[in-house]
């Protein structure tokens, strides 16, 4: 049994007094422990949503001339019909006039066939206004959970200054590159939508909002720490009285 000190153990205090303040206690560090437990809670960890393979990637090869060149790699076959639905309303949404389109069902490295559809349109890298567009992908692609566009050989002059990261109820959007190659990843969580509606360039950070302590365990901690402060303030003055009534007999 570990032995504990006089004070600690209470023992100046009447036996009725002393169950009672040891009891008290207990109950407060129990109350303390719930409430801490409650509030520093540690978060599950995220899925590692970026090692993960995409459904299908879009790949767009920039500085071919006035247009540009594009391809959406599909993981497996699509029927003709509806690759062209895919690429029709891409085309739609992205305003853009889609030439020598070709799809293709081809096998690498022993691996099952899938489908490839590639185009030129002018216009799909701004390099005006230094943005790659996202939102027309996204239209026509959103059956997909996981959508990779990859903006590669872009020219050295381009000055980015378009959409980063973004998140709301139907999408979350995360980039990644530099300079001459760009890749926007797309987690596309509700899919009902009739038209996504993206900003074209990063939007202002909102200040950041710091975690608050629920309302229950804050009051849990607060009063608990309140009665304990207070059973300390009283145990040091009964001890000290004691003490000084001792002092007082002896003399």
């Amino acid at each position: 049994m570990i032995y504990l000190p006089y004070f600690i153990r209470f023992q100046f205090l009447p036996s009725n007094k002393r169950g009672f303040l040891l009891r008290m206690i207990s109950v407060v560090s129990v109350a303390l422990l719930l409430a801490t437990s409650t509030c520093f809670a540690a978060k599950p960890a995220a899925a590692p949503a970026a090692q993960m393979k995409p459904d299908v990637l879009v790949l767009v090869l920039g500085g071919f001339g006035p247009s540009d060149m594009a391809a959406i790699n599909y993981t497996g076959i699509v029927p003709k019909d509806k690759a062209q639905i895919d690429l029709d309303t891409l085309a739609a949404a992205g305003k853009w006039e889609v030439r020598d389109a070709t799809q293709s069902d081809k096998s690498v490295g022993g691996a099952p066939p899938t489908t490839s559809v590639t185009f030129r349109a002018r216009g799909i890298v701004d390099m005006t206004h230094g943005t790659l567009p996202v939102a027309p992908f996204v239209d026509a692609l959103k059956r997909f959970k996981i959508i990779d566009i990859q903006y590669v050989n872009l020219p050295t002059d381009f000055q980015f200054k378009g959409l980063k990261d973004f998140e709301n109820e139907f999408v979350k959007i995360t980039l990644s590159g530099a300079g001459t190659a760009y890749k926007y990843r797309v987690m596309v969580k509700n899919g009902k939508f009739a038209r996504l509606d993206l900003p074209v360039t990063q939007p202002a950070a909102a200040k950041p909002v710091s975690a608050s302590m629920p309302v229950l365990p804050r009051v849990m901690l607060v009063f608990g720490i309140a009665i304990f402060g207070a059973v300390l303030v009283y145990l040091v003055m009964t001890y000290l009285s004691r003490e000084k009534e001792s002092k007082e007999k002896k003399a």
